[in-house]
């Protein structure tokens, strides 16, 4: 069955097989509708889970997710309404269902998805306009558990900023859309011990999750996060500044029609000590900074009508209280800096409003 007309694919799958729909991406998702009572997933033989963790959260319907972990290869996965929605007149009623792959390191294969007593899934109503978003980085985008502290984020990317943000603007009845390429561990450069962001990005980690199978719905934002890895590793202020450079004009000329900003969020900062829980070690500011200064005024000089870069300061956001090891936040953390992500877009929403539609003198 090919799903792709049924079955919206939020972030980035293959989708080049009629029974191959494939992602390696945390944060990735599936979204249909149905009036069906139980669904049938069929899972094929390149699911793989992560050692220890739940891999995704499925919803049908409007109660809580409910976490599920994944075994490797091939299984049926059977889901049930989670509410008790009255059948509307003449028969059920329709349900939404969401599916997401919440863990970095696991991959989600779907080969079909079948309503178990014969009725249709359909792909939900498009809403007009859709505000996709891309989230790059890597731990602070991803969510993450450190290995000694148990389950930071019980709910993995779910409970990330990104998503969450994402989440708020659909709850508010904007179709948010996300896709979130980031992994644990990930620098910005390329090293002679491992690819960094700058190419990951375009050549993925494996061979079916780079640029090739980018998300269908191109993003108009791009949010990144990049260089507490960098700062582990002592890589030069000036190199980094100009690595994330090229980076960012790459990603301004892939996007030419649809991309109208890009947003370079500040890492939160280094929370050493614990008797100071807002003393701050800062991560390549103000070079930075100074790096998206030079770059705004270069675009709105060469082209005023095009894309916008904006640099996020996050200072005061969290301390070390929330986070859980001083660097990654913890599920408060990840609250509190999706509320900040939020003021701050619909600060900017607003001051373009007013210049499309200026107040009267």
């Amino acid at each position: 069955m090919d799903l792709t007309s049924n079955v919206q694919f939020h972030g980035r799958w293959n989708l080049e097989g009629e029974d191959c729909y494939c992602t390696d991406w945390c944060g990735s998702s599936l979204f249909f509708q149905t009036t069906s009572r139980s669904v049938t997933v069929e899972l094929g033989p390149l699911t793989s889970s992560r050692k220890n963790y739940h891999n995704i959260l499925w919803r049908f319907g409007t109660q809580s997710a409910i976490r599920t972990a994944l075994v490797r290869g091939k299984r049926s996965m059977k889901i049930t309404p989670s509410d008790t929605i009255e059948p509307s007149h003449g028969g059920e009623s329709l349900r939404d269902v969401t599916i997401m792959l919440c863990d970095w390191g696991a991959s989600l294969h779907v080969t079909d998805i079948i309503a178990t007593d014969g009725r249709a899934i359909s792909a939900p109503a498009v809403g007009s306009p859709t505000r996709p978003m891309l989230f790059i980085g890597a731990s602070l985008i991803s969510g993450f558990s450190p290995p000694f502290g148990g389950l930071v984020l019980p709910h993995g990317s779910y409970q990330s900023f990104g998503s969450l943000v994402v989440r708020t603007l659909r709850s508010k009845g904007v179709d948010a859309r996300l896709e979130m390429i980031a992994y644990p561990g990930t620098r910005l450069m390329t090293t002679n011990n491992s690819k960094g962001m700058i190419d990951i990005f375009w050549d993925g980690m494996n061979k079916s999750d780079g640029w090739v199978h980018r998300s269908t719905d191109i993003p108009k934002e791009i949010f990144i996060c990049l260089g507490s890895d960098d700062k582990s590793w002592d890589a030069d202020p000036e190199e980094f500044t100009q690595q994330y450079k090229k980076f960012v004009h790459r990603l301004k000329e892939s996007y030419p029609e649809s991309l109208r900003r890009i947003h370079i969020i500040s890492p939160f900062g280094l929370f050493h000590n614990s008797s100071n829980p807002q003393s701050r070690e800062t991560i390549y500011e103000p070079e930075v900074q100074n790096m998206v200064t030079e770059l705004a005024e270069s675009w709105l000089e060469s082209d005023p009508d095009g894309p916008k870069i904006y640099h996020v300061p996050t200072e005061g956001w969290i301390d070390r209280t929330l986070t859980c090891d001083g660097l990654h936040p913890s599920m408060e953390g990840h609250e509190n800096i999706s509320n900040k992500l939020i003021e701050y877009l619909a600060s900017l929403d607003a001051s373009d409003a007013a210049e499309v539609n200026p107040s009267p003198a």
